[in-house]
């Protein structure tokens, strides 16, 4: 039987490109944003002005189909 490796970190992950943030204290979509190897590495919010970066998501690529 084959070993099963656990699954790595791909690297379509840190390069794939983020539309915008979801700001956790107000809910509105975030487009003032920097990412630094897949990770938020600023961001701020035009809504509420919130600038931590604890307090934002990615936001889903869905396209609704």
């Amino acid at each position: 039987m084959p070993e099963s490796k656990p699954p790595g970190k791909r690297p379509q992950d840190e390069e794939r490109d983020i539309d915008y943030l979801v700001c956790r204290q107000c809910n509105s979509p975030c487009y003032v944003f920097e990412m630094n190897a897949g990770k938020i590495a600023e961001a701020m919010c035009t809504i509420c002005g919130n600038d931590d970066l604890l307090l934002f998501n990615i936001g889903d690529d869905d396209d609704g189909s």
